[in-house]
């Protein structure tokens, strides 16, 4: 479902072959973290002996793989921005022409 609902999200052509196992340790990343929050909301963040939960730690792996694999599969807001490209030099004479224009305002 994961995997279906990432696929359609995007253009057709978003993803080529040789992303498929970067997807799906992207997905596999997904469904570890909703396993570690599950446990967490039933179990709570600290053990009985006053030690934090293991899960916590799975919950953090897993969150760093998929900020990390989304910035690869270009899914995150960051990724997906263009490039600022940097002013294209004017030339002389375009600069001369904007001097001119700049002078009869």
């Amino acid at each position: 479902m994961i995997f279906t609902d990432l696929i359609r999200a995007v253009d057709a052509d978003h993803f080529g072959e040789g992303d498929i196992p970067l997807l799906v340790a992207y997905v596999q990343a997904i469904v570890m973290h909703q396993d570690a929050v599950k446990a967490i909301q039933r179990d709570g963040p600290v053990r009985a002996d006053g030690k934090a939960s293991a899960w916590l730690v799975l919950m953090e792996k897993a969150q760093r793989a998929m900020v990390a694999l989304s910035m690869r599969l270009r899914l995150s807001p960051q990724a997906r921005r263009e490039r600022a490209v940097a002013p294209k030099r004017l030339g002389w004479d375009d600069r001369r022409r904007l001097e001119q224009e700049a002078d009869y305002d």
